[in-house]
């Protein structure tokens, strides 16, 4: 009888642990905070992890440290919803409180803060560097978040151009060639760009881009921004610009802050502002400060420009477009052709957005589709039949084309 009683006590008992729900895994304290961006691939992290023994503690303080890099802070991994919910499918296998280390490439011996709570458990707060690189591969691997190289091939091979921020009356390339520190600085974030396989198109002193101030300045009667105008010319699809500041302490030291804005090329759109800095260091090498300053603003800088071109993907590749007419033409005629050609371009675009109309300029945006429109050429081609077979005695020709950018003219004749 005794027995029995023993081995129903033991049935009864694993039908009670088999039925409790399984414990979710949450942070035990929620506590994690960014602290710097450590190189290319890794950011340092200050976490804080509870247990009732040490070990169980400073395992809470991992689990809390790659949390936070996937989900917390401004600048997380996982950004957009879908995300978030193809993440659940394989949450176990990344905050598994035992596979985390493997994220971690690094652990200070010291500790920050260690205190006993009144409950006997015990608190303990380390910096950590959580090796961002190997985390997002992973995710990559398991289906959760796409590649650059992915987003790169659906896209249409996004290009980044790095540029001095510069006054209206100043040129970029002016600067980069002048200006040792604006030069170093140049270098710094397009390495850090390649090291993450983003494209970099470098802006040539060669450049023209008189063309494209008389096409797109003439009718607004303003001074572009000549930022904008190189980004466009070259054919970028973000362009970034940078601030440099450098200064001398007492004793030796030098400290740097850096100003970083991210603009969408096709429209000029301001995407994010970032600023920089240093610690201060006992250094006569500006560089050192300057690569401190950076590395310290451009992993959100990056995360922010991932995510526009997530958002990009959903609508196609995106073009600026601009035609200019001649004078001469009926106002009732210039009506139909203006009409006419935005009817054209929206047939083979999935969104639109008009940006100008007035009785010489027509600029509006495009997201074209990619199977019909890989390349602004391909636009060009279309809208060059179709509006030479609408309008006899006009031709439409090219002024500028690149692969962001078409500016045309309708000519007579």
């Amino acid at each position: 009888m005794k027995k029995i009683k023993t081995l129903t006590l033991i049935l009864f008992s694993i039908i009670l642990i088999i039925s409790c729900p399984k414990r979710p895994m949450v942070p035990a304290t929620g506590e994690a905070t960014f602290v710097e961006t450590y190189s290319p691939a890794e950011v340092v992290i200050l976490a804080t992890g509870v247990g009732k023994n040490l070990v169980e503690a400073e395992r809470d303080a991992r689990y809390q440290a790659v949390h936070f890099v996937l989900l917390g802070g401004t600048d997380p991994i996982l950004q957009r919803e879908e995300e978030k919910i193809r993440f659940e499918g394989i949450k176990e296998l990344v905050l598994n409180k035992d596979s985390v280390v493997k994220f971690i490439s690094w652990e200070d011996d010291k500790y920050q803060k260690r205190i006993k709570l009144a409950d006997g458990r015990l608190k303990i707060s380390k910096l950590m560097r959580v090796n961002k690189r190997i985390l997002t591969e992973y995710l990559v691997s398991k289906g959760v978040i796409k590649a650059v190289e992915e987003i790169s091939e659906e896209i249409g091979t996004p290009f980044v151009m790095v540029i001095p921020q510069v006054s209206k009356d100043e040129s970029p390339i002016d600067k980069l060639q002048t200006s040792f520190l604006h030069r170093k600085a140049a270098q710094i974030i397009e390495s850090f760009l390649t090291a993450r396989k983003y494209n970099v198109s470098v802006p040539d002193a060669t450049v023209q881009i008189n063309e494209l101030v008389s096409a797109l300045g003439e009718e607004r009667k303003i001074k572009e921004d000549i930022s904008y105008l190189y980004a466009l010319t070259i054919g970028s699809d973000i362009y970034i610009t940078f601030t440099v500041d450098v200064t001398s302490g007492r004793y030796g030291t030098k400290k740097a802050s850096v100003g970083i804005r991210i603009y969408e090329t096709t429209t000029g759109r301001l995407l994010g502002t970032e600023t920089g800095y240093s610690p201060e260091v006992a250094t006569t090498s500006d560089q050192v400060v300057l690569e401190s300053a950076i590395n310290d603003c451009m992993d959100r800088v990056l995360s922010r420009m991932t995510n526009y071109w997530k958002d990009d993907i959903k609508y196609g590749l995106q073009y600026k477009i601009v035609i200019k007419f001649p004078t001469g033409i009926s106002s009732e005629r210039l009506e139909k052709m203006q009409f006419a050609l935005l009817d054209i371009l929206k047939e083979g675009a999935n969104k639109s957005k008009e940006n100008i109309i007035s009785e010489r300029t027509v600029d509006l945006l495009i997201w074209a589709k990619r199977d019909k429109f890989p390349e602004a050429r391909s636009i060009y081609s279309y809208l060059k039949e179709r509006f030479s077979s609408s309008f006899s005695g006009y031709t439409l020709s090219r002024i500028t084309l690149n692969r962001k950018l078409l500016v045309c003219e309708v000519k007579k004749g």
